[in-house]
């Protein structure tokens, strides 16, 4: 009768180093790019309370007064946000981060207010790169400090849950999207949570 143990343990190696290479494969390609997103930077630049970012299509600063002729939008990070030093920030944009919750605002140029839901639609495809499987929820408009109308729109997928903003006056148009694991931003998100406030700071000039 012939042996076949040697086979039989070379089959059960072959499996489990299959799977093994299977498993770092999907690590590198599925998880760690979560990881990226949602782990809290390591490195964050503090804002202190009350200070200015202000927006424009030509530079990002940090000030407690805007500097006057190409500002084109401030706003007012919540307390213990920061900014984020792992996410390149071009041109018009910024990064916050805290407790892994991501708030990326950005200011952009339009076609008016009428083109706002448009506005909003892009912002979120942010939220669906990130999950294919989500959702954008039904938008609803909300009111700025400043009085600008907004609007805004819940995503949901099986992985990344996230709030999209539009904030639009004239010809500029303001986009703000926060995003986490599913279920980290309840909270955060309620009318006097940090998301809801630092959105309400927006201001266009």
């Amino acid at each position: 009768m012939e042996d076949t143990r040697s086979a039989d343990t070379w089959d059960r190696t072959h499996l489990v180093a299959t799977a093994a290479v299977a498993a770092v494969v999907l690590a590198f390609t599925v998880g760690l790019p979560l990881v990226d997103t949602f782990v809290e930077p390591r490195t964050r630049d503090a804002v202190a309370a009350g200070t200015q970012i202000v927006l424009s299509t030509d530079r990002n600063e940090v000030a407690a007064v805007p500097s006057p002729g190409t500002t084109a939008a401030t706003f007012v990070p919540a307390a213990g946000w920061g900014r984020s030093r792992e996410h390149d920030s071009p041109r018009g944009s910024v990064v916050l981060a805290h407790d892994g919750i991501s708030f990326e605002v950005r200011v952009v140029e339009t076609a008016g207010e009428q083109a706002c839901p448009a506005v909003l639609r892009t912002a979120a495809r942010s939220l669906e790169d990130l999950d294919p499987t989500g959702t954008l929820g039904s938008s609803r408009t909300f009111v700025t400090d400043a009085g600008h109308t907004g609007l805004t729109a819940p995503f949901l997928g099986s992985r990344v849950e996230g709030l999209a903003f539009a904030v639009c006056a004239g010809a500029v148009a303001v986009t703000a999207v926060a995003t986490g694991p599913v279920g980290s931003l309840n909270g955060v998100s309620a009318p006097d949570g940090p998301v809801m406030s630092m959105t309400r700071s927006i201001e266009i000039a």
